[in-house]
């Protein structure tokens, strides 16, 4: 096992080559006794081998104003725990599935005013974390995300992958308000940023929401936790800041049989969101029903072009993708069933 200790001194010689990366090496602007107390916060089922690399490039960051909670989202595992003996950080475990609950759970056990959430199969580029931080200077931001670069055959979506990663707004960092047009931005995926490199103020999170349990890997959903997240913020008239200095590499690994897997439980996952915003979020039910209209609009336009099909666009045919958003009805409705019932238990329970 690598030391990670011995890491802390050598140059992070396991990050990729890529064109992209020299941009996630400018200098911070200020020392980390300047940056309010941090808790990078990663969950993990335990079994990904990048887990080490990940904590490794955590600990490359050189910050000592800050701290590194390992939750293991299962049952209790000896093995995990002497797997990272070793390594300078805590040690949770949530026996309870699901990648938010996870994180819940981490939230009252974390030092920090500023928690930062990664996944497991990332690694962080050189400067990442005080990069990511700088939002936080505005008294306004409440969450930061950073830039996502690519690795593997599995992030590729055809050009609708191009543009989630290396368009210009990929490119360019901004600061996102509560301005007019937001709630339509985060339904068309424009407030660029993904779960596996964001930032919230603990504060936010204690008084105004708690990452939303029926979403994300380990529920019914399974996705679009961070779009829900980006929406309170919004919502709650703070902003989101986006860095696009504060890099990390995503892995993805597989063949093209689980891309077209990924890419058919992300389409059921995202209608299954916006089912959940129209029923749960009635003042903008009018909104999210015209860019459902306005998807199928596209949809449909791109099953009957001449020459184009969508198996061109991203491995899935008109009838696969077709199938997914039926199959997104059917696990919003599981999800929607459950939460309810949950809700009346713990009423129960209060009365």
């Amino acid at each position: 096992m690598t030391n990670s200790l011995e890491k802390l001194a050598e140059p992070n010689d396991e990050l990729p080559a890529t064109e992209n990366a020299a941009k996630a090496g400018v200098t911070p602007l200020y020392a980390c006794p300047d940056h309010p107390y941090v808790s990078i916060v990663v969950c993990t089922l335990g079994h990904r081998p990048t887990l080490e690399r990940c904590i490794d490039s955590l600990l490359a960051q050189g910050c000592q104003h800050s701290e590194i909670l390992l939750v293991l989202n299962g049952n209790s595992n000896q093995a995990f725990s002497h797997r990272f003996r070793h390594y300078p950080l805590r040690l949770l475990q949530e026996p309870r599935r699901g990648v938010c609950i996870a994180r819940n759970s981490a939230i009252p056990k974390s030092e920090g005013e500023i928690l930062v959430f990664v996944d497991d199969d990332i690694v962080a580029h050189s400067h990442w974390l005080h990069e990511l931080l700088q939002g936080f200077a505005n008294p306004s931001v409440a969450c930061t995300v950073g830039r996502v670069l690519p690795e593997g055959l599995l992030y590729s979506e055809g050009p609708g992958g191009e543009k989630a990663y290396f368009n210009e707004q990929a490119l360019t960092s901004r600061t996102f308000g509560p301005e007019k047009g937001w709630y339509r931005a985060i339904l068309r995926g424009t407030v660029t940023g993904f779960g596996c490199n964001m930032a919230f103020r603990k504060s936010f999170l204690e008084k105004y929401a708690l990452f939303p349990e029926d979403l994300g890997a380990g529920s019914l959903i399974g996705a679009a936790d961070e779009n829900y997240m980006f929406f309170q913020v919004l919502q709650h008239s703070f902003c989101i800041h986006y860095a696009s200095s504060a890099v990390v590499t995503h892995f993805f690994e597989g063949d093209e049989s689980q891309q077209k897997n990924r890419l058919q439980e992300f389409r059921a996952a995202t209608f299954a969101f916006h089912l959940k915003l129209l029923i749960e979020e009635k003042e903008y039910r009018w909104e999210t029903l015209l860019n459902m209209f306005a998807g199928g609009r596209r949809f449909l336009h791109a099953s009957i072009k001449q020459g184009v099909s969508l198996e061109t666009l991203e491995l899935l045919s008109p009838r696969e993708r077709l199938y997914s958003y039926l199959r997104g009805m059917r696990i919003f409705w599981r999800a929607h069933r459950q939460k309810v019932l949950q809700e009346r238990r713990k009423g129960t329970l209060r009365r």
